[in-house]
């Protein structure tokens, strides 16, 4: 992963450098690194995390070259939770849940992990259910923090 990788100029959305299992989150030019589940790869014309073998940038991009994609928020209005009081950044929607909001200067606008993915409050990130605390059964981690 690129620590000087900057949002500053850039449309919110997701960013990678080719075939890779990292990537960024742009909300308001404040940059959120992310990652794909263990062995998946980042999908950048679908924003979406996938087998190696499935994913373009792995078998056509060689330069590593980075691949803007279009934003994978949609704007909503009166979505409750609230982002009028919140930082700008990505928030849990639900427990378990595959939708999420991002905020960004007060505004609303809601996001949703690609199936079987669900979005993970602690790592801010799209992962699989069984990596989420908030799928797991209850009283199984009693709600200790998974690091």
């Amino acid at each position: 992963l690129d620590d000087n990788f900057d949002c500053k100029g850039r449309s919110d959305g997701f960013y990678s450098k080719g075939c890779s299992q990292h990537y960024y989150g742009c909300v308001s030019e404040t940059v959120f690194r992310m990652s794909c589940p263990p062995n998946l790869m980042f999908n950048s014309p679908a924003g979406t995390c996938e087998a190696a073998k499935d994913v373009s940038d792995c078998r056509d991009n060689t330069s590593g070259e980075e691949m803007p994609l279009a934003p994978v928020v949609s704007s909503m209005t009166q979505l409750q939770p609230s982002c009028s009081e919140r930082p700008d950044g990505p928030y849990q929607l639900g427990h378990c849940s595959e939708d999420y909001i991002v905020c960004r200067d007060g505004t609303t606008r809601l996001a949703s992990c690609a199936d079987p993915l669900v979005f993970s409050p602690h790592s801010f990130q799209c992962d699989f259910r069984s990596n989420v605390l908030g799928c797991m059964k209850a009283g199984t981690m009693n709600g200790h923090k998974a690091g």
